[in-house]
């Protein structure tokens, strides 16, 4: 059976004293976006898929994305849903308070149940002003561990004004290389040519102050440098335009990646510090296999998600062995690692 909301596309309300948005489930991310931006406001998280995915699907699966660093889980910002069981009735949830201690707070069993508890129908969220500035910094190490120094040196150094904190590994730039975005890639960091074996480093702040968020992000790179031991080649955008470009990267790796082959997605949830770990696992582990072309890293290095994904040749499918080998292989070791096998997409 497949349920498509698609027509429940109506944004109902936008509360500006409270800052909740009250919207159908089948809203678009991007539009409501957009609606929020005439109120100053946007919603508590932003994904790549903004542009197809529906606000419904995101509450079923719990949906994490780029800046879940700054604004937490959908589970601390959604007040209210409208779900409808599989009865029939009709569940209201959507008293939509911040505070409530009345009771067991019902609409949490709904968030992430990927509709197996019931259908959600409506939803209301906190929103959060949008920041006057942000900036983006592109930064290039030669390996992870430099990367989760990165991280430490950034929320240390950045506090409140660290909103996003991403990486890729150089494989993906081989990948994108490959497959028609060496346009994009000339924001990368200036210096030496890109290796497979680097990693960069996607850092945005935001606030309310242009000068303060400049110097931060100057700060951050100089204490990264001097005291984190970290040899940074950096790209700092200089503009909204720039600071969209080099977000275009990161949001282009999986366009490329299908472009290459039959591509096997894992979207798992490990400690900061194992992520690379099972990336190069599954390399060791795969590289003589002819039906494998590239195995890949990427993700939200700041709350320990990692996008997993094995490109292999199109004569492989989801039913033939190596898929189930790639499986059992990634989710005992994700086990292994007491992580979790679903970080922010959903079992499906």
């Amino acid at each position: 059976v497949v349920l498509s909301l698609e027509r429940l596309n109506k944004i109902l309300s936008v509360n500006t004293a409270d800052s909740i948005a009250t919207c159908e489930s089948g809203v678009v991310l991007q539009n409501l976006m957009d609606e929020l931006e005439n109120y100053n406001l946007m919603p508590p998280y932003d994904i790549g898929s903004k542009a197809q995915c529906l606000v419904g699907g995101n509450v079923a699966t719990n949906a994490g994305g780029l800046r879940l660093l700054r604004y937490g889980s959908l589970r601390g910002t959604i007040l209210g849903l409208e779900v409808v069981t599989a009865e029939g009735k009709i569940l209201d949830l959507m008293r939509a308070l911040r505070k409530d201690n009345t009771g067991y707070d019902l609409k949490q069993l709904f968030i992430g149940s990927e509709g197996t508890l019931g259908i959600v129908t409506k939803v209301a969220m906190l929103c959060y002003p949008i920041p006057r500035f942000s900036q983006a910094a592109l930064l290039r190490v030669s390996s992870f561990n430099e990367v989760i120094r990165l991280l430490s040196v950034a929320k240390a150094s950045l506090g409140e004004a660290l909103s996003a904190f991403e990486y890729f590994d150089g494989q993906c730039v081989k990948c994108l290389q490959m497959n028609g975005f060496n346009d994009l890639l000339k924001n990368l960091p200036p210096g030496r040519r890109s290796e497979e074996q680097d990693y960069y480093a996607l850092v945005e702040v935001n606030g309310n102050n242009a000068h303060n968020i400049e110097l931060k992000i100057h700060n951050f790179v100089e204490e990264a440098e001097s005291h984190g031991g970290v040899p940074v080649e950096g790209m700092l955008s200089h503009d909204i335009q720039q600071e969209k470009d080099l977000w275009k990267i990161r949001e282009n790796i999986p366009v490329a990646l299908n472009r290459e082959g039959v591509l096997h997605k894992y979207d798992v949830s490990l400690p900061v510090s194992a992520m690379d770990d099972l990336v190069r696992h599954v390399r060791r582990e795969f590289h003589r296999r002819e039906e494998i072309r590239r195995v890949v890293g990427y993700g939200h290095v700041g709350d320990g998600n990692l996008h997993l994904n094995v490109v292999s040749d199109p004569t492989v499918n989801y039913s033939t062995p190596i898929h189930k080998e790639l499986d059992t292989e990634i989710y005992e070791y994700t086990k292994d690692m007491r992580g979790s096998i679903a970080g922010e997409h959903g079992l499906g």
